[in-house]
């Protein structure tokens, strides 16, 4: 009784064994034909330029049929991650308006799966939609800036120099039918009075809330230059020669100087017309004229 049990226990293993034997040997012969499956590709863009936002060409994905024996494709599924890399000078690309459109030609994409397939897989079938990265690309143009001054000094003092506007142009960005039709840029209305002194005030440009992103900068700094100054009178000597005549004169000078001025550098131009020789003097030193006297020298007969 127990020989027969023995027996039978025997033929009990020998039938399991042989059939996970057949089962296996169906397994690896069932793997070594070929397959169809669909498998996900990500797509790295390697070498940005650095004055492109490499947040724009984020990786993207797509999904792909490939081919090859059962054994090559799970030695493929083993793989962590299925990224194929793209350097940016093999992307093409198409300006629309106010954009530019880097799109990835398709024999780019085959080649580059192919090349990180292995040689015993292929590409069965790929459904290619155009892989594409949109940026906003708007025009430039730097424009002057203009402001309306209003300003008045306390008694004593004056503005000599120039008043100076910084930066004195901005640079705008944004679309092409908006910035088309700007071509100057307004600092608001400033009015200081009593004036006793230089001063440098920041003034806001005329905009709108809306389109402040596309000015470079939105507002400028205005600097008046102001001086307490002096009433000096002097004279000054002209002389010319005129079709081999000897013209001299004493000039009789006023202007507005700064208070530590005593002496003005001056350079007498003159030009004749109507039988005069009309004087213009050219002041060197930092002062505004009040009045000069005599204007013209009557030519000699």
């Amino acid at each position: 009784m127990i020989a027969k049990k023995i027996k039978s226990s025997r033929k009990l293993r020998v039938f399991i064994i042989t059939l996970l034997l057949s089962a296996f040997l169906w397994f690896i012969n069932h793997l070594a034909g070929e397959f169809n499956v669909k498998v996900d590709i990500d797509v790295h863009i390697t070498n940005i330029p650095a004055y492109y936002d490499s947040l724009h060409f984020s990786d993207s994905g797509f999904q792909i049929n490939i081919s090859g024996s059962g054994f090559a494709l799970i030695r493929y599924h083993l793989k962590d991650k299925k990224t194929i890399n793209i350097d940016f000078s093999q992307l093409n690309r198409q300006d629309a308006e106010d954009k530019h459109i880097f799109y990835i030609p398709k024999p780019v994409i085959l080649e580059s799966i192919q090349r990180e397939l292995p040689s015993n897989i292929s590409i069965s079938e790929f459904d290619y939609s155009r892989i594409s990265y949109s940026l906003t690309s708007y025009p430039k143009k730097k424009l002057p800036v203009y402001a309306k001054l209003d300003y008045q000094c306390a008694d004593g003092y004056m503005v000599l120099g120039k008043v100076i506007i910084l930066p004195d142009s901005i640079l705008i960005e944004g679309p092409s039918k908006k910035i088309s039709n700007i071509d100057s840029i307004l600092a608001i209305h400033l009015f200081e009075e009593k004036l006793r002194d230089s001063v440098n005030i920041s003034v806001p440009i005329e905009i709108n809330d809306a389109d402040a992103w596309m000015y470079s900068k939105t507002s400028v700094d205005i600097q008046i230059p102001v001086i307490k100054v002096k009433r000096l009178s002097w004279t000054d000597h002209f002389q010319a020669e005129i079709d081999g005549k000897v013209y001299v004169e004493n000039i009789e000078m006023e202007a507005w100087v700064p208070e530590y001025t005593n002496k003005v550098k001056v350079k007498f131009r003159h030009k004749v017309k109507n039988n005069e020789i009309i004087i213009t003097p050219q002041l060197n030193t930092q002062c505004r004229l009040i009045r000069f006297n005599p204007t013209r020298i009557p030519l000699l007969p």
